[in-house]
């Protein structure tokens, strides 16, 4: 596998969010035999030249999305979201959570995804992202607004709302060529609903992810889940411990304010 971790702050490293330094200072801890690829938006830019990208209206979301997928496509490693935190060091789970197939994702994040985008691993020329950046690219080869709900639809456009709820209902419709990709809407679980339908058609891509390991995204996103409703001051520390032994990976938000308690368990600062 490769010793590679790539990952991306677009505004620059040195004047991150807090969240965003620990996170960056974990790996340091926990990925100590990895190579740290910190990439800004320089970085990004150029990737969007070299895909063909080049001034496509695309959200730093989406491109962040198309920018892993080239990365692990082209170099393999593993891919983390600037705020994903590791507890465990990576060389204690990874190495056999990618073993069988040469590819790991945490899975389920919701019930409508197959997948969580912010942990990634593979060998470099995967055939499970070499058809699948493929089709993202086609996808984005025209200007999207990405959408939550009902955005940019008013209360009064019955016909775009209903066409909407049909695309909420049915992920796989809502980035059809032939469904609403047709029109200049993409949903914000894009690249996850592309990834499944990948992976559900015969080919090499689809035996990759069947030998893929399941390991549930759910236990990742207990932390942030803590603070965001303000509970981590008043757990005890065997709570607390106990949320970062359950995922060696754990998703979070640079707004959220990580209590001097989840840094000294987590660091083993004293």
């Amino acid at each position: 596998m490769t010793m590679k971790l790539h990952s991306l702050w677009n505004t620059g490293w040195e004047t991150a969010p807090p969240i965003v330094r620990l996170a960056r200072s974990s790996w340091m801890d926990h990925a100590r035999d990895y190579d740290l690829n910190l990439l800004e938006a320089g970085d990004l830019d150029a990737a969007m030249r070299e895909l063909g990208l080049a001034g496509r209206n695309i959200p730093i979301q989406a491109a962040s999305d198309i920018f892993r997928a080239y990365l692990l496509y082209e170099q393999g490693g593993l891919w983390l979201d600037a705020t994903c935190l590791l507890s465990t060091p990576l060389a204690d789970w990874l190495p056999h959570a990618q073993e069988p197939s040469g590819f790991f994702a945490f899975t389920r994040p919701g019930p409508d995804r197959l997948i969580a985008s912010w942990c990634l691993a593979a060998r470099p020329k995967s055939k499970i992202f070499e058809g699948l950046l493929n089709d993202i690219l086609d996808y984005w080869s025209r200007d999207r607004r990405v959408y939550s709900g009902f955005d940019y639809l008013s209360r009064f456009n019955r016909i775009g709302r209903r066409r909407r709820i049909a695309a909420l209902t049915d992920p796989q419709w809502a980035i059809s060529s032939a469904g609403y990709a047709r029109t200049g809407f993409a949903p914000y679980y894009w690249f996850h609903y592309h990834f499944a339908r990948h992976v559900s058609q015969k080919g090499e891509a689809g035996q990759i992810w069947s030998q893929t390991p399941r390991v549930s995204a759910v236990p990742a996103l207990a932390l942030a889940q803590v603070l965001r409703n303000g509970d981590a001051e008043d757990l005890e520390q065997s709570s607390l411990a106990t949320i970062l032994q359950a995922s060696p990976v754990h998703k979070l938000n640079w707004r959220l304010d990580l209590p001097q308690s989840i840094d000294t368990l987590l660091l083993g600062k004293t």
